[in-house]
């Protein structure tokens, strides 16, 4: 092996550890090739989020705790069924509701009322409130927004359906789970049993992948190898039921899954290479003093050493992000930072240079 190769490939596979390496990597080998490091670097730290994304599914906000909402829901769904009442997709992914085969378009004030409420005839109080509207997402005061405002003013006295009166602890007082269907999606919001908090978030999706034509209700109804019941009486149904919501849930949450690929690959994938060119660039502005050897350095080489410096920190802030996928987002900026401070500090250092 030549004396150049061996030169070139110590500095290509020397850059993960050494700044030296790097150094020599981005006067001696070509642009693309630190290019093509740049984009691993920026890449891999990558990789933990769209995993994670993968990792999510709409089912997800009632898989682990879920308050009762699987009984609540095969009931109501059932009741829903028996009074005729429908829920259907158009072509055009909006949701129409029909009452006895008859189209229900109700106003912002008629849409108010829940058009159904679970009763818990047991604890004797509300468990589920079942909303139709049409309004959309918005700043108007008949948006989505102000409907979910109104129903967490729905508070009762535990164990009762008395509303809770002014100035009455909210310790003694309970709020029903809340599921909104509206024409461009749904939401569910669970509140903690016999209790005026919420579980912390509301689940949100939309119908751009569920089946024209056919009525929810019914299709959540339908398990295989069973007939709809008159009456629910047994856990397995009730499970089915629930794993098909579940399945609802996971389909109209694909949206959301789609933009967050899209922010996780496109937005970050900007944010590191910026990172990367900003460190560059003060490389640069930091070896123009005159007592700096390295001032004979120009732009693109001060940017070309920062290029071969990022594939470490990319790999760690990969293994980081998978071990602690809570701060992935952050692991690559914090390390590429460490190591333009370090290589700042040491071999583009005037007094390190003096030393040597």
């Amino acid at each position: 092996m030549r004396e150049n190769t061996k030169y070139n490939l110590k500095n290509i596979f020397g850059s993960t550890v050494s700044n030296q390496c790097a150094i020599d990597a981005a006067k001696t080998l070509p642009w693309w090739s630190a290019i093509i490091v740049l984009l691993l670097g920026v890449l891999l730290p990558i990789i933990p989020l769209v995993v994670s994304v993968a990792n999510t599914h709409g089912s997800n906000y009632v898989s682990s705790v879920n308050y009762g909402i699987d009984r609540d829901l095969a009931v109501t769904s059932l009741d829903l069924y028996d009074e005729k009442k429908t829920f259907v997709v158009d072509d055009d992914k909006i949701l129409h509701y029909y009452d006895n085969g008859v189209e229900v378009k109700p106003n912002a004030e008629q849409d108010l009322t829940p058009i159904y409420r679970y009763f818990n005839t047991k604890e004797k109080q509300y468990e589920l409130d079942v909303y139709f509207t049409q309004r959309e997402f918005g700043d108007s005061t008949a948006s989505i927004n102000d409907l979910l405002k109104e129903t967490e003013k729905h508070q009762y006295v535990l164990g009762t359906t008395i509303e809770k009166a002014e100035g009455q602890e909210t310790s003694t007082c309970y709020t029903p789970s809340v599921l909104i269907l509206h024409s461009k999606g749904l939401i569910l919001r669970l509140y903690k049993h016999n209790s005026v908090n919420s579980s912390g978030s509301s689940y949100s999706g939309d119908w751009v992948c569920t089946k024209s034509g056919e009525d929810i209700i019914t299709r959540m109804l339908t398990v295989e190898g069973k007939e709809i019941p008159a009456d629910i009486k047994s856990l397995d149904y009730v499970k089915d039921v629930f794993t098909n919501y579940k399945g609802l849930l996971d389909e109209c949450y694909i949206t959301t899954i789609n933009r967050m690929y899209i922010l996780n690959t496109t937005v970050y994938f900007g944010i590191y290479v910026g990172v990367v060119v900003l460190l560059g660039l003060l490389i640069f502005i930091l070896t123009r003093s005159k007592r700096n050897s390295n001032n004979y350095l120009k732009w693109y080489q001060c940017q070309f050493i920062m290029y071969w410096s990022s594939f470490a920190p990319g790999l760690l802030a990969m293994i980081f992000g998978f071990l602690l996928s809570t701060y992935a987002a952050m692991f690559f900026i914090v390390l590429m930072g460490l190591r333009g401070m370090w290589m700042s500090m040491r071999q583009l250092s005037p007094a390190y240079q003096t030393a040597a």
